[in-house]
């Protein structure tokens, strides 16, 4: 029974992880296509503003959102 519970626990990490990669890079290409239609340049307020509007369902177990170097980062599921 304890090694069913473990390998469901591992499974559903890996899908939260994929989830939250997914949700990332969706919110980077959504971001890129804001900047180009507003005609803005980026900076942390534009970014900060933008990542109000656009929700706060990005991460599954609720890692905080960040965007640097072009890159939008979790604080629990990106590698760096």
């Amino acid at each position: 029974m304890s090694i069913a519970v473990l390998s469901i626990l591992g499974v559903t990490e890996c899908t939260e992880k994929e989830v939250c990669e997914a949700n990332r890079l969706e919110l980077g290409r959504n971001y890129r296509v804001h900047l180009l239609v507003e005609s803005k340049v980026h900076t942390s307020t534009v970014v900060n503003e933008f990542l109000l509007n656009y929700g706060d369902e990005i991460c599954p177990v609720g890692g905080e959102i960040s965007y640097s170097d072009g890159e939008v980062e979790c604080s629990v599921h990106s590698e760096k």
